[in-house]
């Protein structure tokens, strides 16, 4: 039962409820006219006949949700990159704004609040709940529309979640979601793509490109992709991965390419030409050691052994080692600086040079020349 009572000019609204924990608690409301008291004595005795009234509570907006917050990460299994994201809405885009308002006390208006000043606030206002100081130009820069939205939808779901748990009776979320920004981007043709992909030189930069195209993959994803997530005996030996079909396109796999064709242009693209370019070019550098460190150790011994007039063991030695640094060193500087235009058109020639230099060092091995060099020294 509630009942009405007139102090001075006001009238108050005393009632008897029952909390969480069953225990009963007094409640007075207080009223500038008897109707509005009247009218809040009937609904409170209709509520408590129904079962549906609604405890007081004073949680904060901000309380509720950095509970909410971790309950539904643990329930959900958000991954944690998920987690950092609607924390940091929370911490930088609703806490600063209502954070400290009772949640009893949301009105739908408020929201509309809320998103009307996000929609004038610079990105990157509140960096973990904390203001920033922003220049000029970085003020300049305002929140998307689609990041109201996520603000929209994240208040949606967690005030669902409040009304389930009789903290409200009603989600004061607005039933109209703030509108998304819709930003126009320029897209690639295949000719396009084709001329992007023959500008670059560096072959993993060109990889990376490649996959991004065939697969439609961000840029997190090229980044985190792995040799186990490519299959490279696939399709005949071209390399394959799990791709979804795309509006306006087909994907079609070959003996000898994954090409994707878009209306009446189309660009191939073979992924195991990186990974054997990358082979290639290990090989020409094994070669162009090979001959650099055969020659160095003549080079560097009777260099030597010219300047000084006579022999010393250690240093004969050691001119093996330091012909073979130099080459190992030659070997590390091409590999990280050459382009696949220079490697290719070197290892034909390096490759010829070593088999020259090869059937020399059985020729002369057998029958040497009689002079300085191949004198035996016994």
């Amino acid at each position: 039962m509630a009942y009405i009572t007139k102090r001075g000019s006001s009238y108050g609204v005393r009632y008897t409820y029952q909390d969480e924990q069953g225990k009963n608690c007094n409640k007075w409301e207080s009223f500038s006219t008897k109707e509005e008291a009247t009218n809040r004595k009937k609904q409170i005795e209709h509520e408590l006949a129904n079962g549906t009234f609604l405890i007081p509570s004073t949680i904060t907006v901000k309380e509720f949700l950095m509970e909410w917050l971790p309950k539904q990460c643990n329930k959900h299994k958000w991954a944690p990159c998920t987690y950092q994201s609607n924390l940091g809405t929370v911490q930088n885009l609703i806490i600063p704004y209502i954070g400290d308002m009772q949640m009893q006390k949301l009105k739908p208006y408020h929201l509309e609040d809320l998103y009307s000043t996000l929609s004038k606030t610079p990105c990157g206002q509140y960096l973990e709940g904390k203001k920033q100081v922003l220049s000029e130009k970085q003020q300049q820069r305002l929140l998307s529309g689609t990041t109201i939205h996520e603000v929209h939808r994240l208040l949606r779901t967690a005030f669902q979640y409040a009304v389930e748990w009789g903290i409200l009776i009603k989600s004061p979320v607005p039933v109209d979601s703030p509108k998304k920004s819709i930003q126009e981007r320029a897209i690639w043709d295949a000719d396009e793509m084709w001329a992007a992909l023959a500008s670059m030189e560096d072959p993993i930069l060109h990889l990376a490109v490649h996959l991004t195209l065939v697969g439609a993959l961000r840029e997190g994803e090229v980044a985190g992709l792995t040799p186990e997530d490519l299959d490279f005996e696939g399709a005949d030996g071209t390399g394959t991965f799990p791709k979804k079909k795309k509006a306006g396109c087909k994907y079609v796999s070959d003996k000898n390419s994954m090409k994707i064709f878009s209306k009446d242009s189309k660009i191939s693209v073979n992924v195991k030409n990186e990974k054997n370019n990358e082979i290639c070019k290990i090989i020409y550098t094994g070669l162009l050691g090979n001959i650099v460190s055969t020659w160095s150790i003549p080079f560097l011994f009777y260099g030597y052994k010219g300047i000084l007039g006579f022999e010393v063991a250690w240093i004969d030695i050691s001119t093996f080692f330091i012909a073979v640094f130099i080459a190992f060193g030659l070997q590390y500087h091409i590999l990280i600086n050459s382009h696949k235009k220079q490697t290719m058109n070197c290892g034909k020639i390096l490759l010829i040079v070593n088999l020259i230099q090869f059937i020399a060092f059985v020729l002369l091995t057998y029958h040497p020349l009689g002079f300085g060099i191949f004198v035996s020294p016994v």
